[in-house]
């Protein structure tokens, strides 16, 4: 588990320093929209998971959607 946790606050950091490159090619909205994709597979995927190492992309993944989601929904409000 907190291996795991690990990766979603990794995934999550670095999500933060590539949000900047996503604004500058896609509006907020589908920046959030394409979070929101990549969240949902990556929660499929750690629900599908049988090994470490899937699970361990998933919850990066999943961290790194999850600063998406939760700092463009901010800015726009």
């Amino acid at each position: 588990l907190g291996l795991l946790l690990g990766c979603f606050g990794l995934g999550s950091v670095l999500g933060s320093f590539v949000l900047g490159r996503l604004y500058q090619r896609l509006s907020r909205s589908q920046v959030i929209d394409l979070a929101n994709v990549v969240h949902g597979l990556a929660v499929l995927g750690l629900a599908v998971s049988a090994t470490v190492g899937v699970s361990a992309l998933a919850t990066f993944a999943a961290g790194l959607a999850w600063t998406s989601i939760t700092t463009s929904v901010n800015i726009v409000a």
